[in-house]
């Protein structure tokens, strides 16, 4: 969501023409996020404000984008607050600015929270067991994750001698506990899962979840992967390097009470919480190591987690 692609008012308007949303009065870039260029934008039609939010992927080509905008167009066919892109006239979704594919949103209601609240916790743990429950799952929808077991292990062996030698000792015990429990792992519930559901990445208004975004590494995973992703970002407590208990307490419950979380699942919430926060350390630690070019966010806070959480593993039975 940073602005990578600058455009201008007649760019814009050329792009969006075929939505025909009316005419841009005015726009400005979002400067946070990491992987794409996102851009509010107001357009005028008949005496009427229509706000939209207009991404552009620098990495992900127009072929990646089918799975993504049909995924979000069930959900939200299936009530969830999950906005779907603009149609043009031909009911085709992405336009394109030179060589990059762009798609073009509802503004939904709402902006994001700094520190989630314990109900807020709640609230995504509800989404999360609705989406799970939903229906929209292979083999009708597939995608591979690009970020799974493969991903970590050739990211791990690029940038392993530029690791501290206590990082090393990190990525070697995860990577044997999980390969260990790899064949358990597979055989727990699965589908499609968000797979970046961080805070910033919903929405809320006068306290209510209104909208859930960035589907861009939504893929075919265990369910447990997405409660720990939430987990590991909304319900960590950084002063004192765990969980808040009562925020993880509700996000749990309230997930749990939709979709009953399985015994084979409860035993496996130490790895799972850890093969979730490994994803995320890994990728921004490449970032760092590799000068990639994208906007960075600190590795160590993550690396500080998984820590904690290879040195004491959490369980999550109490809650369920």
């Amino acid at each position: 969501m940073a602005v990578y692609t600058q455009l201008t008012t007649a760019q814009l308007q050329t792009l969006c023409e075929p939505f025909k949303l009316g005419e841009v009065v005015s726009f400005r870039g979002i400067e946070d996020g990491i992987e794409n260029t996102t851009y509010f934008v107001d357009f005028s039609r008949d005496g009427k404000i229509e706000e939209a939010v207009l991404t552009i992927f620098e990495y992900l080509k127009s072929e990646d984008l089918p799975f993504f905008i049909e995924l979000t167009t069930k959900l939200a066919d299936r009530g969830l607050a999950v906005p779907c892109p603009y149609r043009t006239g031909d009911g085709e979704a992405v336009v394109h600015f030179e060589s990059k594919a762009a798609l073009l949103f509802p503004r939904a209601e709402g902006g994001h929270v700094t520190q989630p609240t314990a109900d807020q916790c709640g609230q995504a743990g509800e989404f999360l067991a609705a989406m799970h429950l939903s229906h929209v799952r292979p083999p009708a929808l597939h995608q591979v994750n690009t970020r799974g077991l493969d991903w970590m292990q050739r990211t791990a062996e690029s940038i392993y001698q530029g690791l501290e030698t206590a990082e090393q000792e990190l990525v070697d015990q995860q990577f044997a506990d999980h390969l260990q429990h790899l064949d358990t792992l597979s055989s727990l519930p699965s589908g499609i899962v968000h797979a970046d559901l961080f805070h910033d990445n919903a929405l809320f208004h006068d306290g209510q979840l209104s909208a859930v975004i960035d589907f861009y590494f939504s893929a075919t995973d265990v369910f447990l992967l997405d409660v720990a992703i939430v987990a590991n970002d909304w319900c960590w407590d950084e002063q004192n390097n765990n969980y808040d208990s009562h925020k993880l307490q509700q996000l749990i419950a309230r997930y749990n009470a939709i979709r009953p979380i399985t015994t084979q699942e409860l035993s496996l919430w130490w790895l799972v919480s850890r093969v979730a926060m490994m994803r995320f350390w890994l990728s921004r630690r490449e970032d760092e190591l590799q000068q990639t070019g994208r906007r960075l966010k600190s590795a160590y806070q993550l690396r500080r987690r998984l820590a904690q959480l290879i040195a004491h593993p959490s369980d999550i039975a109490q809650y369920c």
